[in-house]
């Protein structure tokens, strides 16, 4: 997880405070994760600290309603997969089925 902060969150932080006015600059960023237990240890929580990252936790059975990537990303996607995998497993099932009769 400290990795994926390191390649993927920091430039990310870094390129918005990039294109801010000189005066919010100094402004502390705000992550929202969900409620994994891996988003909540110790050395993380320390590691968001060292950079003025606030991790904001989405409580448990709630990331589909509260978590802004599963509203709109995230949700495109899983519809996507879905779909693909559909086609993906029919194209097994049935001619296999095909070859029983």
């Amino acid at each position: 997880m400290i990795r994926f902060v390191d390649k993927g969150i920091l430039p990310y932080k870094e390129d918005i405070i990039e294109d801010l006015p000189l005066s919010e600059k100094n402004k502390k960023a705000v992550d929202i994760f969900n409620n994994y237990k891996a988003h909540t240890g110790e050395k993380l929580l320390s590691h968001f600290n060292k950079y003025d990252i606030i991790p904001m936790s989405v409580p448990a059975a709630c990331t589909d309603k509260l978590s802004p990537f599963d509203l709109s990303v995230n949700r495109e996607y899983k519809e996507q997969l879905k779909y693909n995998f559909h086609d993906w497993y029919l194209a097994q099932v049935v001619p296999q089925l095909n070859k029983s009769y």
